[in-house]
């Protein structure tokens, strides 16, 4: 399976950040990712750090403001996936960033 998604949907995954994941997911993919392409297995961030090392880190790929504050953000309103889901400007919702998808 994971060679079916390396080999047919290059660079779909910018990056994957997992927060404070359960030890289960560390040892899986310790054992995983010798199976997974080098360029891929970049792309995969455990997030188990302190919280001012962890706020540079997501710092450096996300506008701390529409983070929760639960994983290390600013944002006080938690994420509705329903704003995300839902959300169509000319019959689609692609192409909209969130702060754009909250104004309509």
């Amino acid at each position: 399976v994971l060679r079916i998604f390396q080999d047919h949907y290059p660079e779909r995954l910018a990056q994957a950040f997992l927060i404070d994941p359960p030890w289960l997911f560390s040892s899986l993919w310790s054992v995983v990712q010798h199976f997974v392409d080098h360029d891929t297995k970049q792309k995969i961030q455990f997030v188990n750090d302190a919280p001012a090392k962890r706020r540079q880190r997501l710092a450096s790929f996300f506008e701390l403001s529409n983070l929760e504050e639960a994983v290390g953000g600013d944002a006080r309103e938690p994420f509705d996936s329903h704003t995300y889901l839902n959300t169509k400007l000319g019959g689609t919702e692609f192409g909209l960033e969130l702060a754009e998808q909250l104004a309509l």
